[in-house]
């Protein structure tokens, strides 16, 4: 599975902000000088590859907001995905990890990538998969700028850590075991200290009735 595209509508040269001043060069590729000043061209294909390796979820938004790429492994994190406008983010099924709270549209990174040119790191949130399965995901977002500054794009990524959280939930339920069974073991003993200090205390009594 390679790169998704609708319509083949992402710039390579747009959506990284490399460009180079010679018109007919445009749409080819990436232009990027190395340190010998030699020009390297990183062309669409190059580009696809890349992406294509990356074993994190990589979800490209134009300056409108609307998803136009998105790689294989963030088409696997979401088992799907859908070609949408910021507007419709919220079809994008996600809860902050930390209170549960429904995330809407503007909630989401990428969406506040494009509003604000906000950078976002490592978000947790639990989210509903396209097939109805559940993930929890860190979720990260930038802005793509131009050379004038402007937003031409953004980019999100997409980390699945569901087997982390499940190890860790598994391991703070184990925790919290652990301290409840000490709780019950320290209340056993201090009643058991109360009922032999108790017990002391009344020997003397009933050897002296006797």
């Amino acid at each position: 599975m390679a790169v998704a595209m609708p319509g083949d509508r992402l710039q390579w040269r747009s959506a990284t902000t490399m460009t180079n001043d010679e018109p007919e060069n445009a749409g080819r590729g990436c232009m990027h000088k190395d340190e010998s000043g030699s020009t390297i061209e990183i062309d669409e294909s190059l580009l696809r590859q890349i992406l294509d390796a990356l074993p994190v979820g990589i979800w490209i938004a134009g300056a409108d907001g609307r998803l136009v790429a998105c790689n294989p492994a963030g088409q696997a994190i979401w088992a799907g995905g859908r070609w949408i406008g910021v507007e419709r983010f919220g079809e994008y099924k996600a809860c902050w990890s930390g209170t549960g709270k429904r995330l809407t549209a503007q909630d989401w990174g990428l969406a506040r990538a494009i509003a604000h040119g906000e950078i976002s790191h490592n978000e947790m949130l639990d989210i509903e998969c396209f097939d109805g399965s559940h993930k929890t995901i860190l979720n990260s977002a930038m802005p793509i700028r131009g050379e004038d500054g402007t937003i031409r794009a953004a980019i999100a990524v997409n980390q699945d850590i569901s087997e982390f959280k499940r190890t860790h939930d598994a391991l703070d339920g184990v925790r919290r075991q652990l301290e409840a069974l000490s709780g019950a073991v320290l209340s056993i003993q201090e009643r058991e200290r109360k009922h032999l200090s108790m017990e002391l205390h009344d020997e003397p009594v009933v050897a002296s009735s006797g």
